[in-house]
């Protein structure tokens, strides 16, 4: 499953597309619940680290249109083994 990072309109150009490797954040792998993590998980890292009260207004999708909050989303990296 692939989670994608949902920006304010304000931190997003208005051509880019949400759905594009930029914010990707990565994908799991069901089988052995590794997440490999994508250009948008650096993108994530970097709001957290210097505008964590941005983080308020940031979702989390799935590919499969699930909808996240950053606390589930991060509560999920905790079980998952994560590659960096």
């Amino acid at each position: 499953m692939k989670y994608f990072i949902l920006l304010p309109e304000q931190m997003v150009k208005e051509s880019e597309n949400l759905y594009s490797d930029n914010y990707m954040l990565g994908e799991l792998s069901t089988f052995n619940g590794t997440f490999y993590p994508s250009q948008g998980f650096h993108l994530f890292e970097d709001i957290a680290e210097r505008f964590p009260n941005k983080l308020e207004e940031v979702e989390i999708k799935s590919d499969k249109g699930d909808d996240l909050s950053v606390e589930e989303f991060v509560d999920k990296l905790e079980d998952w083994t994560v590659l960096l």
